[in-house]
């Protein structure tokens, strides 16, 4: 059974895997697209972005009365420690 580090980490490996795969995205379509809840993928983004591995790039057009914002740009660095940081299976 995994911990619950581990499984906080895998969150956040398939989080960035998915954003590095479809760069220009939302917090919407994460979670839509990885089967997790909204509150899930908002702390984990929130967290990802405090610690410079997420950043935010833009917003899209407005269809109602807030802009969902595009989370779609992974620093070097950040890639860096993302591939680093992955388990070994």
């Amino acid at each position: 059974m995994a911990s619950k580090t581990e499984k906080k980490n895998n969150t956040r490996s398939r989080i960035v895997s998915y954003v590095m795969n479809n760069a220009d995205t939302s917090k919407v379509e994460i979670s839509k697209n990885l089967n997790m809840s909204m509150p899930t993928v908002l702390s984990n983004v929130n967290e990802l972005m405090a610690g410079g591995v997420l950043m935010e790039t833009g917003e899209y057009a407005s269809t109602g009365a807030e802009k969902p914002r595009v989370s779609g740009s992974i620093p070097v660095t950040a890639m860096q420690w993302v591939f680093v940081s992955l388990p070994i299976m």
